[in-house]
C-alpha cells in the first residue's frame, strides 16, 4: 500500500521490472498526485485498488503501460473509489496490438462523479461489475458476456448503450442484479 504520498507524480520504480512478483497494490489518499504510474506493466498484479486521489482527472495509456503487448496480464480485481476529478478513461479501445485484462473478473467504480464516457468493452472475462455514484458514465452491459453480478447504485443518469430495451436480458450469464436510485 502506498498511502498519503505527497508528490504530484509517482516514481517510475513503482512499475519497475524488479517488482514483477507484486500481486496486490493499493494507492490510497495521495491527494496531490495528478497521474497514475504504468501499473499495467506489473505482470503478477492480481488486485489493484486506487482511491482518494483528488487531482487525477484522466486515466490513459500511461496507466496501462505504453508499448505493452499485454496490459494487466494477471489482474483479477480492480477498484476505483473517491476520484472526484476523474473525468476521462482512455482504455486503448482501438489498439488491436494490445491485449488487456485477460484474467479480469471484478470491476468496482465508486464515487467518481465527473467520470464521463464508456466503460471499455475489452473486458470480456468481467464477472462482477459494481458502479456507485457515477452519474455520467455510459455502460454497455451486453458487451460483457461473462457478467454474473451487476450492482448499480446512485447513478441516476447512467446510460446503457444496447439495442434492446432491457439490456439485462441480453446477458444470460447474470445471476445477481441490484439497482438502487437508478432510472431505467
Amino acid at each position: 500500500m502506498i498511502e498519503n504520498f505527497g508528490g504530484a507524480k509517482f516514481s517510475t520504480w513503482i512499475a519497475d521490472s524488479s517488482l514483477r512478483n507484486l500481486s496486490s497494490l493499493e494507492l490510497r489518499n495521495c491527494k496531490h498526485c495528478k497521474s497514475l504510474p504504468p501499473i499495467g506493466r506489473l505482470p503478477s498484479s492480481k488486485v489493484l485498488s486506487i482511491g482518494g486521489l483528488d487531482e487525477v482527472s484522466k486515466i490513459g495509456t500511461e496507466f496501462f503501460g505504453e508499448n505493452q503487448s499485454i496490459a494487466f496480464a494477471s489482474l483479477e480485481r480492480l477498484s476505483f473509489w473517491s476520484l472526484p476529478k476523474w473525468g476521462e478513461l482512455d482504455a486503448c479501445e482501438g489498439d488491436e496490438q494490445v491485449s488487456m485484462f485477460p484474467s479480469f473478473g471484478s470491476l468496482s467504480i465508486r464515487h467518481c462523479p465527473q467520470l464521463v464516457g464508456r466503460l471499455p468493452t475489452c473486458l470480456q472475462s468481467l464477472q462482477s461489475l459494481f458502479i456507485s455514484e457515477c452519474r455520467r458514465l455510459v455502460a454497455s452491459i451486453s458487451s460483457f458476456p461473462s457478467l454474473r453480478e451487476l450492482s448499480i447504485k446512485g447513478c441516476e443518469e447512467l446510460v446503457d448503450e444496447c439495442s434492446s430495451s432491457s439490456p439485462v436480458e441480453e446477458v444470460t450469464s447474470l445471476q445477481s442484479v441490484s439497482f438502487e436510485h437508478f432510472k431505467v
